[in-house]
């Protein structure tokens, strides 16, 4: 049998509260150590309330990855309080905030994570410039639409038929026409008043009368997708370069038959003009003699020499400029 002596037993003591007590001091360190850890230590940005809203918005994962990227807080952190806010994104919002600066940061986050599934950065970039789709016209297409949305609805020679949407496209240069020839607040786009008046000299020549075009009155012109009635959003009135024409107290159905509609038949061309929607069997639409678009010169001369309607031209070329809808990962 062992005997322990009395300062054996002390010293296990004094042993068992050291070791006891260095243990508690370690765990002690670590606690303190964990409450002042800065998980952005190695982050080079010393913008101390942009560090503040990092912290409180990213996960570790996250904040990891700014610092390994070095990313700067002026690259996303107008954008963080956004509801779908990813940083991982962080490049895209920039961009697309660099294009439609008047916009809230939130209508940009909202923007590229509804668009980045469907296209990619350099298609959003292209479809936002200025005079294109609008933020608005962007989501809805990514929301309501279909069909692929046509990547220039601004040309004059842009195709629009049911295989196609221009969301809820509005032309940036609508311009209201004369009360002298048109109906009060009729707009079209802007390249097509001067086109339109020399067409309207070019009937006075003939015939000159009281009223400024022979009198016919432009009934209708830039129709919104909210207005439209058939095919909205795809149909080419809401381009702005479709006019509609009217005579006072005559029908539409007997319009083809004054000598403004024959002479518009044969010379409309020469000033950039097109008979509208004149193939039923090939569009839906019925038969309207009243409706003219403006495709430009080049194109009007092409389809004159060619003896083709602007919906049969439309009818054998399919548009290839145009944003597919297909589904892809926002990585990409």
């Amino acid at each position: 049998m062992e005997f322990t002596t009395l300062e054996g037993q002390s010293k296990r003591l004094w042993t068992k509260i050291l070791v006891t007590f260095t243990t508690l001091w370690i765990i002690g360190c670590i606690a303190v150590m964990n409450i002042h850890f800065d998980a952005l230590a190695r982050y080079p940005y010393r913008d101390e309330s942009s560090r503040e809203l990092i912290k409180e918005r990213l996960n570790s994962e996250e904040i990891a990855y700014i610092i390994e990227y070095s990313i700067p807080p002026n690259m996303f952190i107008s954008f963080i309080k956004a509801d779908r806010f990813n940083i991982y994104h962080a490049s895209e919002y920039k961009k697309v905030s660099l294009v439609l600066w008047n916009q809230r940061p939130n209508d940009i986050v909202d923007l590229v994570e509804d668009a980045l599934p469907y296209m990619t950065l350099d298609q959003l970039l292209q479809a936002i410039q200025p005079g294109v789709y609008s933020l608005a016209d962007i989501r809805y297409w990514v929301q309501h639409c279909d069909q692929p949305l046509l990547q220039h609805p601004q040309a004059l020679t842009a195709i629009v038929n049911p295989l196609v949407t221009l969301s809820t496209y509005t032309p940036t240069t609508l311009v209201t026409l004369d009360t002298s020839f048109a109906h009060a607040g009729v707009k079209v786009d802007g390249q097509v008043v001067q086109p339109l008046v020399d067409m309207c000299a070019g009937l006075q020549e003939v015939e000159p009368t009281q009223q400024a075009c022979a009198n016919l009155w432009v009934q209708t012109g830039f129709v919104s997708a909210d207005e439209e009635t058939e095919y909205p959003t795809q149909n080419d009135r809401q381009l702005g370069t479709t006019i509609e024409f009217s005579m006072d107290g005559l029908q539409q159905e007997s319009f083809a038959q004054t000598w403004q509609a024959q002479w518009l038949q044969v010379h409309a061309y020469e000033y950039g003009f097109v008979a509208n929607r004149t193939d039923e069997a090939l569009t839906g639409f019925k038969n309207n003699p009243t409706s003219y678009r403006y495709v430009g010169k080049e194109l009007a001369q092409q389809l004159h020499d060619q003896n083709l309607t602007l919906n049969a031209y439309q009818a054998q070329v399919i548009p290839e400029d145009v944003y597919q809808k297909e589904l892809r990962t926002p990585q990409e």
